[in-house]
């Protein structure tokens, strides 16, 4: 399990670096932009994380699976 702890951080810290390069490089966005453009990804992650719980309680979890 450790190891594959390790492969899949690994593989994500790759995925994060070539992220900001195809942003700046490839879809045109400046360097100033590429935060903000990260920071509201990471805040839908957490706020999705936060509602969960309340939407799955609402309409129940099998109706939120699908």
């Amino acid at each position: 399990m450790v190891i594959c702890g390790a492969i899949v951080n690994l593989a994500l810290m790759g995925y994060q670096a070539v992220q900001v390069v195809f942003l700046v490089r490839t879809v045109g966005i400046t360097p100033g932009t590429v935060g903000p453009v990260l920071i509201a990804g990471s805040l839908g992650g957490i706020l999705g994380a936060t509602l969960a719980k309340s939407i799955g309680r609402r309409f129940g979890t099998a109706r939120t699976d699908r």
